[in-house]
């Protein structure tokens, strides 16, 4: 179930990008992730990939070249300063640097607890729904 693009004249609200990122937030994000926050979007990524750009040392007209939004209009920009290559674009992605994640195994039952807790919250919810039925 690949996304389909736009056909040319059939541009959606939101822009060319939108089937696809439809189809990332159902199938990749809900579906596969498990990510449910209606907050947590494609567009989501590209919010961070700006936030760790501008952090790693990138101007704000790089990363609106990455991140495919006009750089502004302006005689330098128009007259004088050439839009940057491909391989420029690659060195300024290779320029931008994640914080490393770090995350810690967890020890058989460290869980057990909170999973006992909700099976009994979970108990307690059906006894009180069956003496409603009564």
């Amino acid at each position: 179930m690949e996304p389909k693009l736009s056909q040319p004249g059939t541009v959606s609200v939101h822009g060319p990008g939108d089937p696809i990122a439809d189809w990332f937030n159902r199938l990749h994000l809900r579906a596969t992730c498990k990510i449910t926050d209606p907050a947590k979007t494609f567009h989501s990524f590209r919010h961070l990939f700006a936030y760790v750009a501008e952090r790693s040392g990138l101007s704000d007209a790089r990363i609106a070249r990455l991140t495919g939004h006009s750089t502004g209009s302006s005689i330098l920009r128009r007259h004088y300063i050439q839009p940057s290559s491909l391989q420029e674009r690659a060195e300024d992605v290779s320029k931008i640097k994640f914080p490393e994640l770090n995350i810690q195994r967890t020890t058989k039952g460290c869980f057990d607890q909170y999973f006992m807790r909700v099976k009994a919250l979970d108990a307690r919810k059906e006894r009180n729904k069956l003496k409603g039925k009564k």
